[in-house]
């Protein structure tokens, strides 16, 4: 790759590209009639299959271990899918997956709806329910819930914090907003979210329905990563007001764009303040961003482009917003497994004037669902991130 001097790239070098939640390519699972024994023993051995159900493999593609990880948690699901009946169709976080939702890491179960009870399988979740007809779709021969039944199921079943993820996601899949343009598709998502809301509603008593309620009414599209939803779902469950996704800041550098910002006159903070910024302008951004787990992890670019590496990048950005007042903390996927802890923090940064009204949203702050039985091939390493009830 040519060497490229950093401070003669342009500014969009700065900014990270817009994203959007796309349903993966299922994969092809192998089945043991198809191949020979030994075939499968050297397949194995060598490490370029991996088994993902009795007599499924599935053939191990390159990349990040976090990628590999979520692609045969999909493998697995789908391998599970080949042996159910006709009547079961794909739900849940299963189905989430499918449709490249943000999805917690995987726990190991195959969730289906099927009408009527059936024997108990390990590693299967069978809802037993009417699903209408319209909310049934077909993804490369499977059967699988709609994506609105599916967002409304996973608000139902799952504690806020990852409820909240899912919405999000499905509102960004289908609104494709930009960043760049953030009111653009607003009344759009308000007439999804509407639709969403009266799903919920015809189904009265269901456990869940307060959180489902408060997620998919707190569900933005301009969200761009699971770990954004993360942290605003941290700053709402504190009591916090919503903060601004995306925020536009301009610098000298470039327009940068926040993941999420409060703006606060400085006149909020009391003059003895031991958290009040030291600046002269008048107005305080506080700046809350993630770094997730492959965003240093793809240099140097394998199209050659000449980018920035991403702690130079990063480090131009942060001194950039730094000289506009922002006031920017940064969270990790550590940061999102102690939930007391990153609302307690995030709490913290505001001043007394504010937080003095702050109560904790109970509806965003309900536990978890008990834990079930999880597929016996699933790795102990997939749950190391899973939801916990005191996560929320």
């Amino acid at each position: 790759m040519p060497h490229t001097n950093p401070a003669h790239l342009s500014p969009a070098h700065l900014t990270l590209p817009q994203t959007y939640p796309t349903p993966p390519a299922l994969p092809t699972i192998i089945r043991s009639r198809d191949r020979t024994e030994a075939a499968l023993r050297h397949a194995l051995r060598g490490r370029t299959i991996a088994r993902v159900g009795r007599g499924a493999y599935v053939e191990v593609p390159p990349g990040p271990a976090w990628q590999q990880r979520e692609f045969l948690a999909l493998a697995a699901i789908v391998a599970t899918m080949d042996r159910l009946g006709p009547d079961a169709v794909l739900s849940h976080t299963s189905a989430a997956r499918v449709h490249g939702l943000w999805v917690p890491p995987w726990d190991g179960l195959t969730h289906v709806i099927v009408p009527k009870a059936g024997k108990q399988t390990t590693g299967i979740r069978r809802h037993v329910g009417p699903l209408p007809s319209g909310d049934i779709v077909q993804v490369d021969g499977i059967r699988v819930a709609s994506l609105r039944r599916t967002i409304v199921d996973c608000a139902l079943m799952l504690p806020p914090r990852w409820g909240l993820a899912i919405v999000d996601s499905g509102l960004r899949s289908v609104l494709r907003p930009d960043r760049a343009n953030p009111l653009a598709h607003l009344e759009r998502q308000q007439h999804i979210k509407a639709v969403l809301l009266r799903l919920l509603a015809e189904r009265p008593g269901a456990p869940g329905t307060l959180a489902a309620r408060a997620v998919i009414m707190a569900g933005n599209a301009l969200s761009e990563s699971p770990g954004e939803s993360g942290l605003r779902w941290a700053g709402l469950a504190g009591g916090a007001p919503e903060p601004t996704s995306q925020l536009a800041v301009t610098t000298a550098e470039s327009t940068f764009y926040l993941d999420l910002a409060w703006v606060i006159p400085l006149s909020a903070w009391a003059p003895n303040e031991s958290n009040r910024p030291r600046l002269m302008s008048d107005v305080v951004i506080l700046g809350e961003e993630y770094d997730g787990e492959g965003k240093y992890s793809e240099w140097p670019p394998a199209d050659g482009s000449p980018r920035l590496s991403p702690l130079l990048r990063e480090k131009r950005r942060e001194d950039a917003l730094r000289e506009r007042d922002v006031y920017l903390v940064r969270r990790t996927a550590a940061s999102l497994r102690d939930h007391l802890a990153l609302i307690a923090s995030m709490v913290a940064r505001f001043p007394r004037s504010m937080t003095a009204s702050f109560r904790p949203n109970l509806a965003l702050l309900a536990p978890a669902p008990p834990a079930r039985s999880r597929h016996p091939l699933a790795p102990t390493s997939y749950l190391s991130d899973h939801v916990t009830r005191s996560r929320g």
